[in-house]
């Protein structure tokens, strides 16, 4: 991510994975940014479930679709590095110290992908 953020830091999503989980309902726009914008130039936002959203042009992509992106981004890594075999079964290691919201925002990711 860091490296696509040099290219074009506003349509590249980083620094979220502590926020996947969070019910962000209620929340004022103003305090969505937990870092300063010159580091995080995005337009965030909260969707129906609560969740942090992305708004990247004319879109909007919740946490737990970001999360699949780079899933999936990982499954395609791993079928290129064996020559193309489909990548069927992963295993998906959540942190000891994640909360309930938390793994269960991985899994929903991970469904998606």
């Amino acid at each position: 991510a860091i490296a696509s953020a040099a290219r074009g830091a506003a349509k590249t999503p980083m620094f979220f994975p502590h926020q996947l989980g969070r019910n962000l309902t209620g929340v004022a726009e103003g305090d969505l940014h937990w870092l300063p914008r010159s580091v995080y130039p995005y337009s965030l936002g909260v969707n129906e479930s609560g969740s942090l959203s992305f708004a990247l042009g004319e879109e909007s992509y919740a946490l737990e679709e970001v999360a699949a992106h780079l899933l999936n981004f990982a499954k395609e890594l791993a079928r290129q590095a064996v020559d193309g075999i489909a990548v069927t079964e992963t295993i998906l290691t959540i942190p000891s110290d994640a909360t309930a919201q938390q793994r269960q925002a991985l899994l929903i990711a991970a469904k998606i992908a």
